[in-house]
Parts: structure tokens; sequence; C-alpha cells
């Protein structure tokens, strides 16, 4: 009988068959013991050693790995007409691991660890396809305490680049007839993201992070917002969070068309294009006493002339947790930030 491992990575491009049956080995025994280190699914010490050796072949490289499983997520994709894809940015942290090499500093300046982006996609309904697009580095230690002067950095010189290559990667390796709608969240509110080449049947729905100004700079987002007529609507299962229990709200749904005008330091400003867009809202009305009260204003590509399509730009951006809980399994579940090896790259 065929693994799992054996049948997700079938395409990958190893050295040798060696090498190929470790990698379908290695990863049926995590899947079998997720939250034990390396030794421990591995069973034996014959079979520990020859994981280890396999994590520090220079011929594995963990772009094969990916490349493989993002096939078989191709595979899946195309069984759909409209797929989501999903972006995050999570850190994993090494700081009580002082003995791994080429590691640097998290957002907290004292601890040290990776970045890690994913694009995972996921079906109109929620249902997770697999990741599209991974990116995990180390940031540079010359770039520590220089957040003020990201302003007058080009984009590509940014983190937050990897938004844009991102949405570069998937739009090309998803077949051109299935519509693509990347998601995420305030972190993406960029305007090199809405103004980033997109084939047709490309858009992005994002969740806004600034008031910024629209339309000609004749006016803000939240004033245009406020102009905007509420439409109708909408009641959604809020699941506990915190100390607040699980509840129902409901929802007033209003949307208006805009341009977004591009950042006011922007370089050349003139010269750049103002997007056209959809802002859709979801406010809710009457909130529970001591219960901040849920708001989304999202910014759109999609087209929202009517109430239904203003539903379903609520309803994919609340697949967003997807990701959330991704990272969050990698993490929590199978526990990678507990892994033992001795340089980032192995990692």
């Amino acid at each position: 009988m065929t693994s799992w491992a054996a049948t997700e990575l079938q395409s990958v491009t190893l050295r040798d068959a060696r090498l190929r049956n470790r990698l379908f080995r290695m990863v049926d025994s995590l899947i079998a013991q997720p939250t034990a280190r390396i030794p421990a699914a591995s069973g034996s010490w014959a079979a520990t050693k020859a994981a280890y050796r396999f994590l520090a072949s220079p011929s594995v490289t963990p772009e094969a790995i990916r490349a493989a499983h993002q096939h078989a997520t191709l595979a899946r994709i195309a069984a759909q007409s409209t797929v989501l894809v999903i972006q995050d940015t999570t850190e994993l942290d090494f700081t009580r691991h002082p003995a791994t090499s080429g590691l640097d500093y998290r957002d907290h300046p004292k601890h040290q660890g990776l970045k890690v982006h994913s694009a995972l996609a996921a079906t109109t309904d929620g249902v997770p396809l697999g990741l599209v697009d991974q990116f995990v580095w180390v940031r540079d230690a010359a770039q520590m305490g220089k957040k003020r002067q990201r302003a007058k950095r080009a984009v590509t010189d940014k983190e937050r680049q990897r938004w844009a290559t991102s949405l570069h990667v998937t739009q090309h390796a998803i077949p051109a007839d299935c519509r693509v709608v990347t998601v995420a969240d305030r972190e993406a509110d960029l305007s090199p993201l809405f103004a980033a080449e997109r084939r047709v049947g490309v858009d992005v729905l994002i969740r806004a992070a600034q008031n910024r100004r629209v339309d000609a700079d004749t006016r803000l987002l939240d004033d245009a917002i406020a102009a905007a007529p509420v439409r109708g609507t909408l009641t959604i299962d809020v699941p506990q969070r915190d100390e607040h229990p699980a509840r129902r709200a409901q929802l007033a749904i209003r949307w208006t068309s805009v341009r977004l005008c591009p950042p006011q330091h922007a370089k050349g400003r003139a010269t750049l294009p103002h997007i056209p867009g959809q802002a859709a809202v979801a406010e809710e009305q009457t909130p529970p006493p001591g219960v901040t009260a849920l708001r989304w204003v999202v910014l759109t590509t999609l087209d929202v002339t009517a109430w239904d399509d203003a539903l379903q730009v609520v309803r994919w951006r609340r697949t967003r947790w997807l990701i959330e809980r991704y990272h969050y399994v990698v993490k929590s579940g199978c526990r990678i930030e507990r892994v033992h090896l001795e340089t980032a790259e192995r990692l």
C-alpha cells in the first residue's frame, strides 16, 4: 500500500531513489507522531541518524520538497473554478536553541528564529487544498532598529514585498481558467499590492488597515464608507475567544466604489495610478456589554454591485482563519519550535 507521503510528494526531484524513500519515511513517521521530536518519531537510532543525514545533505533542498507538494496542490486546484489563496506571515521562535547557527532577530529583538510567509489555497467553501507558495527567511541583523527608515527604501527592499511576490507566484502557477482571489489581513493593505500586475481572473480581497485617501484625494476611506447606505444585515456565529463566550452577531452590510490613491510619500506620486476598487463593510450594530463591536472593512478588486456580491466578499474574508490555524498547527500541533538542528538551513 502506497503511503500518504509517497502519493503527495511523488513528483519530488532528489538525487536518487534512496533520498526519495527516506523523505517518504520521515514524513510518514512525523505524521504518525506529530508532537514527537525526530529521534522519537524515527523509532530507532539507525533511522534517526539517517534522518539527520538527510537534513544535512546538500542534495536535499526545501524548494524541492515544497515543489512536490505544490504540484499535488495544483492537481487539487484543477477541479475548482474559483480558488481562494490566503496569505499570512508568522514567526518561528528558536530562542531556546542558542547553539543553532544562522538564526537572527524576530519582531522581539531579544528573540531569534525564522520568518515564514505562506500562501494557502482553499475552496470557496473553506476546504484547504495545500500550499501554493511559501517563503522562509532570516532577517538581516544589519537592519535591526531601522524601522523609521523604511519609508525611504524601495518597496522591493522591504519585507512587505513578500505579499506581491506571492501574488505573482500564485497567479503564474495556477491555470488561467481558474479564478484566483488572494485573501489577506491588515498587514497586506499596501498600495503596491493593489497596483501589482494581475492577469485576467485574479483579484485581491484585503482587510483595510488604514484610513487612506480615495477618489482623487477628495476624501478619506472612512468618509466614503459613512456616506454609503446600509443595504441589509447578516447574522453570523462568532466563536469563543479569550474570555468572551461564543455568540451570534448581527452585521450591517454596506459597500461603495472607491479609487485608491497612491501613498502620500510615494516617489513620483503624480504619475502613479489610482486603483479602482470596492470597499465592503460589515459592522456589528449591538454588541454585548463590554464587547468591542465587530467591524470589517474590506478593500477588493472584485465587483461588488449587489447584495450577493457583498455577502460573498464577507464570507470569503472569513476564510482567512484557515491560514492562522495552519500556522497554529505547525507550531502548537507539530511543535516545530522544539526541533533541535544545528543550522537555520536544516530547520
